[in-house]
C-alpha cells in the first residue's frame, strides 16, 4: 500500500468531528443523513452525495430503498435523481448488482473497483442517469444496522472528468466513519 493510500491523523480528527456533529443531530435520519452527505463530500472532494436507507439481504436479495436524501445535485440532476430512483433504482444499477457480493456488515468500494469502465461507459446508469446530472466516480458505502437486513447507504458522486483515485483511498475512511459512528 502506497503511504499516499493511507489516513492521515487529520483525516481521522476531521471524521470524528463529523461523526460528532451528526450524533448532535440526533438519531433520526433525516436530520443528520444530509449533514453525513455533505461532511464525506467535503472531506474526500465529492460534488454531490446521495443515499438513504432500505432493506437488503446481500447477496440474496435485491435492495429495497424506503427512504432518499441527497446534496450538491442541481435542479437537473435532482430531476435525473428522482427520474433515477423510480426507473431503474438500485436494484437495476451495477454498481450495487455488483456490491451484493461484496461480504460483511459494511462493504464500502469505488466504482472502479467494482465494475470495468466497459461495463460502467455503456450503463443505463451512466448513461440515462449520472452523466446528465454531471457526475461519475463515486464511492459507495453500505451499512447493515440491524439483524434484519435494514441498511443505510452513502454514496460520493465526483463531476465528470474528475480522477477517481482520492475517493478510491477514501474507502477506508468511509469504512472507519461507520464503524465508529452512527
Amino acid at each position: 500500500m502506497d503511504k499516499s493510500d493511507l489516513l492521515r491523523v487529520v483525516d481521522v480528527r476531521d471524521a470524528y468531528r463529523l461523526i460528532g456533529e451528526c450524533r448532535d443531530l440526533g438519531n433520526e435520519p433525516a436530520l443528520w443523513q444530509m449533514r453525513i452527505l455533505e461532511g464525506l463530500g467535503q472531506l474526500v472532494g465529492a460534488a454531490a452525495g446521495a443515499g438513504g436507507e432500505g432493506i437488503w439481504a446481500r447477496p440474496v436479495h435485491l435492495i429495497h430503498p424506503f427512504s432518499a436524501f441527497d446534496t450538491g445535485f442541481d435542479a437537473r440532476g435532482r430531476e435525473r435523481l428522482r427520474a433515477y430512483r423510480g426507473e431503474i433504482g438500485p436494484a437495476g444499477d451495477p454498481i450495487f448488482r455488483a456490491l451484493r457480493e461484496v461480504p460483511g456488515v459494511v462493504a464500502t468500494r469505488s466504482r472502479s473497483q467494482l465494475v470495468s469502465d466497459t461495463e460502467w461507459y455503456r450503463s443505463v446508469s451512466f448513461n440515462e442517469y449520472r452523466k446528465p446530472c454531471g457526475v461519475d466516480h463515486c464511492l459507495t458505502s453500505v451499512c447493515r444496522v440491524s439483524e434484519g437486513g435494514a441498511v443505510n447507504v452513502i454514496t460520493s458522486h465526483r463531476k465528470i472528468r474528475e480522477r477517481d483515485s482520492r475517493l478510491a483511498r477514501c474507502g477506508c475512511w468511509s469504512s472507519f466513519t461507520w464503524s465508529s459512528g452512527r
